[in-house]
């Protein structure tokens, strides 16, 4: 049996998209930072190509402007963002702008959005999600190395035993076989590795407070680019935004996810007034006030 999903698509007639103008034929290839192991944003697949929902984005992008790109070797976040700074590549997907990023690079507008959940056993005691952070004061908790939610976590809850992986996928085995109590990652890669890798005695403990706006971060010193590449994406048809949509977002399975109290439990997918594709993962959660980063 699998969580129903409702998909609905938004449109608004209030903006107007400037024309997309195509990348000079004589520039360079950009050089793309290719994340290894972020489902089903990015990562690398068995023939060792980059795939997933951000690069078939950027492909239509491309396909808009004329840009050109060439991967470079996979790597974990934290290594790409220190290739970035040092000039080392010049594009990277699946991106949050944060303002230590965008000391050395630019984001595009926003193409998805999606909230980060805490991710526990379904052992663990049905709490409220600000019951549960007190319950794991001192406990170990997995968190992706360099991603935004880290710095965000740690923060806000300082009194967590947080713990640093390479990946969503190494957090959420981390918790599966008892390593971690808990675990914080994006609903999205959480529904996809769930299914992937056939994870089993995990549920959600709700939200985080933390929502992902992924964007393309460009390395700052490209004039112009930013502006194409936004206007191609305001661009991009409704009925090829779907098609992406529905390659790579799937329904989770409540055989392997267990039904606690809480879980993001209607997929919508849309248009909003600005144009943007945006995923909103809706939770079933009580009412107490979450914090926010």
């Amino acid at each position: 049996m699998r969580i129903a999903l409702g998909w609905c698509l938004l449109s608004s007639n209030a903006w107007t998209a400037d024309p997309v103008s195509a990348v000079p034929q004589d520039a360079p290839a950009l050089r793309l930072a290719v994340e290894r192991d972020y489902p089903p944003f990015v990562f690398v697949g068995p023939n060792l190509q980059a795939q997933g929902l951000s690069i078939d984005m950027l492909r239509l992008v491309q396909e808009a402007t004329g840009l050109r790109v060439v991967e470079q070797p996979p790597a974990p976040l934290h290594t790409l963002l220190s290739d970035l700074r040092q000039g080392k590549a010049d594009l990277i997907t699946s991106l949050r702008p944060t303002p230590e990023r965008a000391a050395f690079l630019e984001f595009t507008r926003p193409y998805i959005q999606v909230p980060a959940i805490l991710v526990v056993r379904t052992d663990h005691a049905p709490l409220a999600t600000s019951d549960a952070w007190n319950a794991l004061q001192g406990r170990p908790v997995a968190v992706g190395h360099g991603y935004a939610v880290e710095a965000a976590m740690r923060t806000t809850y300082p009194r967590v035993d947080w713990h640093s992986v390479s990946n969503d996928s190494e957090a959420l085995q981390g918790v599966a076989d008892g390593r971690f109590e808990a675990a914080v990652a994006d609903a999205a890669s959480v529904a996809y590795n769930v299914e992937a890798h056939g994870l089993k005695g995990l549920r959600s403990a709700g939200r985080v407070g933390f929502d992902y706006e992924l964007s393309f971060g460009i390395r700052q010193g490209q004039p112009g680019l930013r502006a194409r590449m936004d206007a191609a994406i305001l661009a991009i048809p409704r009925h090829q935004r779907q098609a992406v949509i529905d390659r790579w977002l799937h329904p989770l399975n409540t055989q392997a996810m267990g039904r606690g109290r809480i879980w993001p439990a209607v997929l919508g997918a849309g248009l909003l007034g600005s144009g943007l594709l945006l995923l909103g993962w809706k939770a079933w959660r009580p009412t107490a006030k979450q914090p926010h980063a």
